[in-house]
């Protein structure tokens, strides 16, 4: 069920039966949260994203900044969660206010947000997209150099592991050693009784012998 839609002033044209198709596909396929771009012609291209059920699309030419078209719809999702939600008593969810959408079009007021978002995004060259585009990228190397950070980290613990491990290795061995050692030391004392009980025994014998 449509809850809002906005088109330019060229209208829908030939994609409007795409749209519905594509829409149709995701209903039966069920939703998820996930992105995705398809291609329509040589010149346009549909960009949806899903958030709880709700997809979020537009239709661009193709050579249009992904990066833009992505912040854009991002930039839509949050915004008509904060609508939707605003429109609750405080004590219920996006989920929960969706569900109740009673008929086509029940947010249909929202489509001011997005006209001033689409005038916004219109032009890829224009300060704030570029703003957006180097905050992305400058995001992204951050992720990138921490991701390596972990990297470097866990191959010192890798190797501070391996370290230990071979410290337990021979730890393991001098105790193996110790431990023969000790066993051979009490089999050595167990005999050593053993024989000198026999050796009294063979002196008093031979003290009798001899008449003492």
């Amino acid at each position: 069920m449509m809850l809002c839609a906005s088109l330019d002033k060229r209208g829908g044209g030939p994609y409007t039966k795409q749209v519905t198709e594509i829409l149709k596909g995701l209903q039966n396929n069920n939703l998820t949260n996930t992105k995705c771009t398809i291609q329509s012609d040589n010149k346009m291209s549909f960009h949806y994203v899903i958030d709880s059920g709700v997809c979020f699309i537009t239709l661009t030419q193709s050579g249009f900044p992904k990066r833009l078209v992505f912040g854009f719809l991002e930039d839509l999702r949050v915004s008509f969660r904060g609508f939707v939600e605003s429109k609750g008593n405080g004590n219920t969810t996006f989920e929960n206010e969706i569900a109740k959408a009673s008929h086509a079009y029940a947010y249909i007021t929202f489509d001011q947000t997005i006209q001033k978002k689409r005038r916004e995004y219109s032009n890829p060259d224009s300060s704030d997209n570029m703003r957006r585009l180097k905050e992305e990228l400058t995001d992204i190397t951050n992720i990138m150099s921490q991701n390596i950070d972990d990297i470097l980290k866990r191959g010192e613990n890798l190797e501070d592991l391996g370290t230990r491990s071979r410290t337990l290795k021979n730890s393991s061995k001098v105790f193996e050693k110790n431990a023969k050692w000790l066993r051979m030391c009490k089999e050595i004392q167990q005999y050593a009784i053993v024989g000198c009980v026999l050796l009294f025994i063979l002196i008093i014998l031979y003290w009798r012998l001899i008449g003492f």
